[in-house]
């Protein structure tokens, strides 16, 4: 069962974000995107607009396995029409995450998706009934870190931060915490990783695998946290 924790957050905005903004878009897998990206739709990623922007601190792990804390950074762009996005993480604990997405409308519109895979962007796409890309909103409540002994996620006993129903320690359905609705695509993820690991057993490492690959493209802390400690876990899988 996961566990979590946000210490701290901070909207990046002014110089901070203008920085930020000129490291990423100097970034070899940044330029390398882009450039796939453009073979399906021409843009300028200059005049992409920032979505959401945010650094944050953060703790994950599960109860039975270790504890990470680790900071991170979430940078979402899009373009006027909202259907050119790019989303980037800054991991430093693991790596670092680019993902790029395009609707083409049409008859049907299709939705392709750019991700890197050993190195190399792998595309797919299906059709969408989506004429404009649709994002995520949380409401993160950040925790005392001078009292995190006693917070709930280090018992492995509630759920994460941000009014999630389905991730965390003894979160979800017929549990003691949340159960509700999902709150959120990342929140849904979670009720399939427990449902894999009710079948095959906790800490199984094909089960965070499935878990790292639902929340793909997610712009939630959540999401970032889910990359960075199961990310490794998967790769045993």
């Amino acid at each position: 069962m996961m566990i979590g924790t946000v210490l701290s957050k901070k909207d990046l905005t002014g110089s901070d974000l203008d920085t930020k903004l000129d490291v990423l878009f100097q970034q070899k897998k940044f330029k390398k995107l882009v450039e796939k990206m453009q073979e399906k739709e021409k843009f300028n990623p200059k005049q992409l607009a920032v979505e959401k922007a945010y650094a944050f601190e953060a703790v994950v792990g599960e109860k039975d396995r270790s504890v990470m804390k680790f900071n991170a950074t979430i940078i979402n762009l899009v373009n006027e029409e909202k259907n050119i996005n790019i989303l980037y993480n800054e991991i430093p604990a693991y790596e670092d995450y680019y993902f790029g997405q395009i609707i083409e409308k049409g008859s049907p519109n299709n939705v392709y998706r750019y991700k890197f895979e050993n190195k190399e962007i792998l595309i797919t796409h299906n059709e969408t009934d989506l004429e404009k890309l649709e994002f995520t909103k949380e409401d993160i409540k950040v925790n005392d870190p001078d009292g995190i002994s006693t917070q709930a996620w280090w018992t492995s006993d509630g759920c994460l931060p941000g009014g999630y129903q389905h991730c965390g320690g003894n979160c979800g359905y017929n549990l003691d915490h949340g159960g509700d609705d999902p709150i959120n695509a990342t929140d849904t993820c979670c009720v399939a990783h427990d449902r894999c690991y009710r079948v095959f057993g906790d800490n199984d490492n094909c089960c965070d695998k499935e878990l790292v690959s639902c929340v793909e493209g997610h712009d939630t802390w959540a999401a970032v946290g889910i990359r960075a400690y199961f990310g490794p876990q998967g790769l045993l899988c």
